[in-house]
């Protein structure tokens, strides 16, 4: 009874793998352009990708050049590592990323735990909010935006420390109740507030060029050196980093607004590529199915009954012990070698001088080297008998002279 084989459809694996890269290679390419794209922010914008007069990328290297750990916070309020001391946020957002309800409460939380919260206003106007847990007491009112110089008087303040005078541009002021803690003002209200919350700090700024490169630039104001003593003195071994919110200003993932989780790398993907990598995957389904199935019933093969040389030689040896024959079983042996020779090497069937002379001139090596095992198969088949001994080692010869044989060209 034969074997039984199942016969699969040959799956196309190489063709799998290379457009397995091809999509992976696509989904990074697209990705690292994406957020490519997502630095190369306005020139109006306070963020610190921007090098005009309006962003902040002076500052941001200042403080690395000062030895700070700086960062940039690209997620959401609830994504905020213990490790960082002081966030820097600064208004104008992005349309589409506002604040939400849900990192107003994890912001609380998180500087409640230690950390300090710098956040520079700007219009719109805007009263106190109950549902805001920060800073939903304060109420936003405009104010006239004519530059001016703000005298720092003396204060016990570890931000104020050595400054004389910040320069400002701000067209909105802070009214605020006494829980906050007033560090710069001018004749129209307060420009800079403090406010301690747990073990963490709350400031406020209405200066809406506090920390820009142009005023960074004027070396007559102190604004740098004002946010440099904020950013020393809000971290600790505990809290070693400042990081600078990009996220709201329109960079990294976007979060679930009912959450404020990252949706992560598939919900930021733009809609053509996931109906793309749908499709693919759909395919790829395909071929592993189409690889696995069973097509047709299971076929039975018959099977290759293999058996070794050795029982050649047993046979052989049964036969001329039962007959005292030994020459006759070498020449059973020898007469088949010899019609393969005369096959491979075209000559006539009944003449093996002629096969002894077309080796000699085709492999005169290979003829060489068997050229006695020849002679002594003549004398044999010319009437001359053999003992036992003789035939196992003429056997084991013509063995061997077959397996080279088919070697030769």
């Amino acid at each position: 009874m034969g074997k039984r084989y199942n016969v699969p459809m040959s799956t196309p694996r190489k063709e799998l793998w290379f457009i397995g890269a091809l999509l992976l290679l696509f989904l990074i390419v697209a990705t690292f352009s994406r957020e490519r794209g997502q630095e190369l922010r306005p020139a109006t914008e306070p963020s610190t990708f921007n090098a005009q007069r309006a962003g902040t990328k002076a500052l941001y290297l200042l403080l690395e050049a000062q030895g700070l750990s700086v960062t940039r916070q690209r997620t959401s309020w609830g994504q905020l590592s213990p490790q960082l001391g002081l966030l820097c946020v600064i208004e104008p957002f992005s349309a589409e990323r506002q604040i939400t309800r849900n990192e107003l409460r994890a912001m609380k939380k998180w500087i409640e735990q230690g950390g300090t919260l710098f956040y520079q206003a700007s219009l719109p106007a805007r009263g106190t909010d109950r549902e805001d847990p920060l800073a939903g007491d304060v109420e936003i009112v405009r104010g006239d935006e004519k530059p001016t110089s703000i005298t720092v008087d003396e204060s016990d303040s570890p931000y104020l420390k050595g400054l004389d005078a910040i320069a400002s541009i701000s067209r909105i002021r802070f009214s605020a109740p006494a829980v906050y803690h007033t560090l710069l003002q001018d004749d129209q209200g307060a420009l800079l507030l403090e406010k301690p919350m747990g073990k963490g700090h709350l400031i406020l700024c209405a200066i809406e060029n506090m920390l820009s490169n142009a005023t960074l630039t004027d070396e007559s104001h102190d604004n740098a050196l004002l946010f440099l003593q904020i950013a020393r003195t809000s971290t600790s071994s505990s809290r070693p980093s400042v990081a600078f919110d990009e996220y709201h200003h329109g960079v990294g993932f976007e979060t679930s607004t009912a959450t404020d989780t990252p949706t992560g790398l598939w919900q930021s993907t733009p809609l053509p590529l996931r109906l793309l990598c749908l499709h693919l995957f759909v395919l790829l389904l395909c071929f592993v199915y189409n690889g696995n199935r069973r097509f047709g019933a299971i076929v039975s093969l018959p099977s290759q009954a293999h058996r070794p040389s050795i029982d050649y030689l047993e046979a052989l040896g049964r036969f001329w012990k039962r007959t005292n024959a030994s020459d006759v079983a070498f020449l059973v042996q020898y007469e088949q070698l010899v019609q393969e020779l005369h096959t491979k090497f075209c000559t006539e069937q009944e003449n093996n001088n002629a096969l002894f002379q077309a080796m000699e001139r085709t492999s005169p090596e290979f003829f060489g080297r068997w050229k006695n095992l020849f002679q002594r198969a003549e004398q044999i088949r010319a009437g001359e008998r053999i003992q036992e001994s003789e035939l196992v080692i003429l056997t084991k010869q013509l063995e061997n002279l077959r397996k080279e044989a088919s070697l030769v060209g």
